[in-house]
């Protein structure tokens, strides 16, 4: 078989080099899990935030994710690409990676309330909205309540309700 044959998920591919599956299983673990997030479609079916991510074309290359791996790794760390995005990450490359805590991980990901809403302010102003938890503790409204009118369960809170937004934009 040869190392660039893109075996893993149509895209990875081994590459010529020092690393290899059976002695550097932790990065190539990462590695394959990261391809899996973007480009596994039963995976995305039931992760659907991931759906549009990709992974750099260097990094397909498994040799050159791993020695950016190992140089950057913080045991017990996780990947991410959405703390340098402002949690808008959707592309795994040497600029957009960096090792978190499970902690921040989580609160950078849609279960911390990351993801994108629209909102009309009481003034009548659309408000794009990126991290609901953080945009209502920080104008002391309720989270919940907000969410509800988000995602279109409640009217309105404190004034404010949803944009509607055409799907066809």
């Amino acid at each position: 078989m040869d190392c660039f044959d893109r075996t893993v998920l149509g895209v990875g591919f081994r590459g010529d080099g020092e690393f290899r599956k059976a002695t550097h299983k932790e990065a190539y673990e990462r590695w394959r899990a990261m391809l899996r997030r973007c480009y596994d479609k039963k995976f995305q079916e039931k992760n659907k935030s991931y759906i549009g991510c990709v992974v750099c074309d260097e990094w397909h290359n498994f040799q050159v994710f791993a020695k950016w791996y190992y140089k950057n790794k913080i045991d017990g760390f996780d990947l991410d690409k959405d703390i340098k995005a402002g949690g808008r990450g959707k592309i795994y490359s040497p600029e957009t990676c960096t090792f978190v805590t499970r902690r921040e991980n989580v609160s950078a990901s849609i279960k911390g309330g990351c993801r994108t809403y629209y909102l009309i302010d009481p003034s009548g102003e659309p408000v794009t909205v990126f991290n609901l938890n953080k945009f209502a503790k920080s104008r002391g409204l309720c989270r919940k309540h907000l969410n509800k009118v988000a995602n279109g369960n409640r009217k309105s809170h404190k004034g404010w309700t949803k944009q509607q937004i055409n799907s066809g934009e």
